[in-house]
């Protein structure tokens, strides 16, 4: 499953949507360069400001806001599918520090750094799902986040084109 979000394109939707999900949530954005524009709002005092900076960054003036999954263990998971659906997962790399902190800010651990065998199997193999539920040919990353206590796994974001070179 996904993080629990509302797609917003104003601030009346935009205040719906934070008494629906409740904080704290990420604002983010439809497209933007570098994360401008996105942030994280603790209560409804931060929030307006937030939207208001997503909602003028956002090219489309539409506006992503999403549960935070504050402490949660976010990995990525490298899949290779070929043409025939055989899939592969090429490795399992950890961000360091838990989420919020963003992969492109944070330490990345190859071998994964707290995954023990079974956890590591479940997760490439919801991986390779993933992959082929997509359609995906290549290498792809698909980016989970684990709720401590391993009681729900989210997929958070899925790349068909992964801008790294992972030795």
């Amino acid at each position: 499953s996904n993080p629990d979000f509302r797609a917003v394109v104003n601030v009346r939707e935009g205040q719906e949507a934070a008494v629906s999900l409740g904080f704290p949530l990420l604002v983010r954005p439809h497209f933007s360069c570098g994360g401008w524009g996105a942030g994280l709002a603790y209560n409804l005092e931060e929030y307006p400001l937030l939207l208001e900076e997503a909602m003028r960054e956002s090219i489309t003036g539409e506006v992503l806001v999403e549960e935070a999954l504050i402490g949660w263990r976010k990995y990525i998971a490298l899949t290779l599918r070929d043409g025939e659906g055989r899939s592969r997962v090429a490795g399992i790399i950890e961000q360091a520090e838990p989420l919020p902190r963003h992969d492109q800010d944070a330490v990345l651990a190859y071998p994964s750094i707290s995954l023990g065998e079974e956890e590591a199997y479940g997760l490439g193999e919801l991986a390779k799902e993933v992959a082929e539920a997509l359609g995906i040919v290549g290498l792809a990353e698909i980016k989970l986040a684990v709720e401590p206590g391993w009681k729900e796994v989210y997929i958070i974001d899925v790349n068909p084109f992964p801008w790294r070179n992972f030795p």
